[in-house]
């Protein structure tokens, strides 16, 4: 009696299309894990640019206190006035 056995040899073609399904699943996982990473990357920048705005704005305010204390400093010495910065003189109001 002839023995029937459970493999079934795959034809070319079918085996051309496996490999080009399993290469599409590696292309595209892989594309996956780049976006991911660039996403982690895209988020540090944001931290960091936040970080950085924040920093900033903290200076600005140091500088708006600054020049506040400059214009009372200036306002006592010489009176209400303003400055004027095409000839750095100060003009009484």
């Amino acid at each position: 009696m002839e023995e029937v056995t459970k493999k079934k040899q795959l034809t070319e073609e079918e085996v051309k299309e496996l490999k080009e399904l399993l290469q599409a699943y590696h292309d595209c996982t892989l594309k996956i894990g780049e976006v991911e990473l660039n996403i982690d990357r895209a988020r540090l920048t944001k931290d960091n640019l936040s970080i950085e705005k924040s920093e900033l704005k903290n200076k600005y305010k140091g500088i708006v206190v600054g020049e506040k204390v400059l214009i009372e400093r200036l306002n006592t010495k010489y009176g209400k006035g303003r400055i004027i910065t095409t000839d750095w003189t100060y003009e009484l109001a």
